[in-house]
C-alpha cells in the first residue's frame, strides 16, 4: 500500500510540475451618481478568471550524417491543451519539419521548397501587434533552395505532360553588399509562371547618421497592375524620423520623434492621404513621481482640431491623475482620479469623475469604489 501511495505522489508532482495555472478574480462595490440620467446608488460586482495550460507531451529531433558531404534534418512537434473560464480546448501548437538539407558545411540545399518574394518594407507602427506591409506574390511552385556566401537562389517546377502544363518559380536573394563606408545594400528578385514578379531592395547607412531605406516591387503582367512599398528611417540624436508608403492602398505615415533627458515629442500622421488627423504629443517626466503630457490632432480634410493635456502623480500611498481635452466643435471631455492601496491593505479605493462634454451639459458621473482582487 505504501509503495502505491508513493508512486501515486510521484505521478502526481509529474504531472503538476507541467501545469501553468492561474486563478484570479475580484469583487468591488461602488457608489456613484450620474449627473445626466440622475441615477445614483450602489453597485455590486464579482469575477472570477481560470486559465490553466499544460503541454501534454513534446518532442525534437535534430540528426546529421558525417562526411564531406552530409544530410541533416530537424522536426519538433508540442500537444497543449488548456482549460479556461469558456470551456477546455487541446490542440497541436507545433508539428512540423524546420529544416531537411544537403551540405558540405559552405554550401546548403534545403529539399523543404522553393523560396518566394522578400519583404524588407514594413510600416513603423502596428496594428494588431502586426507592422504594415505590401507583401508581394508570386506563387511558389514545388522545388528546392541554395545557399551559398550569403546568396540564396530557389527553383521550383511541376507540370503535366498530358495537360501540357508547367508550374515554375525562382528567386534570389543576396547578401549585404558594401557599396562605401558605412553603406549597405541587399537585393531580392522573385518570378513565377503566374506572370507574377517581384523585386526588392534594403539599402542602409551607419556612419555619422543612422539610416535606412527599403522597398518592394510586385507587378503582375496578366493584370498589368503595379505595387510597391517604401520604408524609411533616419536617426540624427536625438531626432528620429520615420515614413512608410503603400501605393497599392494610399497609405501615407510619417512621424518625427525627439527625446532629451525627461522631454519627448511626437509629431505624426498614420494615413495622411484619407483624412486622419496629424497629432502632436509633448511628454515631460518632472520627477519621479510626477508626469506631465500635452497633446493635439487636426484633420486637413475637415479642418478639425483638438488639444488637451494630462497629468500623473504617483506617490507611495495614492496615485493621482486628472486629464482634459478640447475639440474644435465645441466640446470639453475631462476626467481625474484617485486611487490607494495603502489606506487598507489588500484593497483599493478609488474615487473617479469623468464627464464627455461639460460644455454642453453632459457632465458624466462620479464614483467611489472599493475593489477587492486575488
Amino acid at each position: 500500500m505504501k509503495k502505491i501511495l508513493s508512486i501515486a505522489l510521484v505521478a502526481l508532482l509529474a504531472v503538476s510540475s507541467v501545469f501553468a495555472a492561474d486563478f484570479s478574480g475580484s469583487a468591488s462595490i461602488n457608489f456613484g451618481y450620474d449627473f445626466e440620467s440622475k441615477a445614483w446608488g450602489f453597485a455590486n460586482e464579482n469575477s472570477t478568471k481560470i486559465d490553466i495550460k499544460a503541454e501534454i507531451a513534446s518532442g525534437s529531433a535534430d540528426k546529421a550524417g558525417e562526411g564531406e558531404i552530409y544530410a541533416g534534418i530537424k522536426a519538433a512537434f508540442a500537444v497543449d491543451y488548456k482549460i479556461a473560464n469558456s470551456g477546455v480546448t487541446a490542440s497541436v501548437s507545433k508539428n512540423s519539419i524546420s529544416a531537411a538539407y544537403i551540405t558540405n558545411g559552405e554550401w546548403k540545399v534545403s529539399i523543404l521548397g522553393a523560396t518566394g518574394p522578400s519583404d524588407f518594407a514594413k510600416s513603423y507602427y502596428k496594428v494588431s501587434n502586426k507592422n504594415i506591409t505590401f507583401a508581394p506574390v508570386a506563387d511558389k511552385a514545388p522545388g528546392f533552395t541554395v545557399e551559398y556566401a550569403g546568396y540564396k537562389a530557389s527553383l521550383g517546377l511541376a507540370g503535366n505532360t498530358a495537360a501540357k502544363t508547367i508550374d515554375w518559380s525562382a528567386s534570389l536573394a543576396t547578401p549585404a553588399y558594401t557599396l562605401a563606408e558605412g553603406l549597405t545594400a541587399n537585393f531580392a528578385v522573385a518570378a513565377a509562371d503566374n506572370t507574377d514578379i517581384a523585386a526588392s531592395a534594403n539599402v542602409a547607412y551607419d556612419a555619422d547618421v543612422d539610416a535606412s531605406l527599403a522597398a518592394d516591387f510586385g507587378y503582375s503582367t496578366a493584370a498589368k497592375a503595379l505595387d510597391f512599398d517604401v520604408a524609411a528611417k533616419v536617426v540624427v540624436a536625438p531626432v528620429t524620423v520615420d515614413a512608410y508608403y503603400w501605393y497599392g492602398s494610399k497609405l501615407l505615415a510619417a512621424q518625427v520623434a525627439a527625446s532629451v533627458d525627461a522631454l519627448t515629442v511626437t509629431v505624426g500622421d498614420k494615413d495622411i492621404l484619407n483624412a486622419n488627423p496629424i497629432t502632436v504629443a509633448v511628454e515631460y517626466k518632472v520627477s519621479d513621481a510626477l508626469s506631465v503630457e500635452a497633446d493635439g490632432s487636426y484633420t486637413v480634410a475637415s479642418k478639425a482640431w483638438s488639444v488637451g493635456a494630462a497629468a500623473e502623480y504617483a506617490a507611495d500611498a495614492y496615485t493621482a491623475k486628472a486629464s482634459a481635452e478640447y475639440a474644435s466643435a465645441k466640446t470639453l471631455e475631462v476626467a481625474a482620479s484617485v486611487e490607494s492601496a495603502a489606506v487598507i491593505p489588500g484593497a483599493t479605493l478609488k474615487l473617479a469623475y469623468a464627464a464627455d462634454d461639460v460644455l454642453n451639459e453632459k457632465y458624466g458621473a462620479v464614483n467611489a469604489s472599493c475593489k477587492i482582487a486575488f
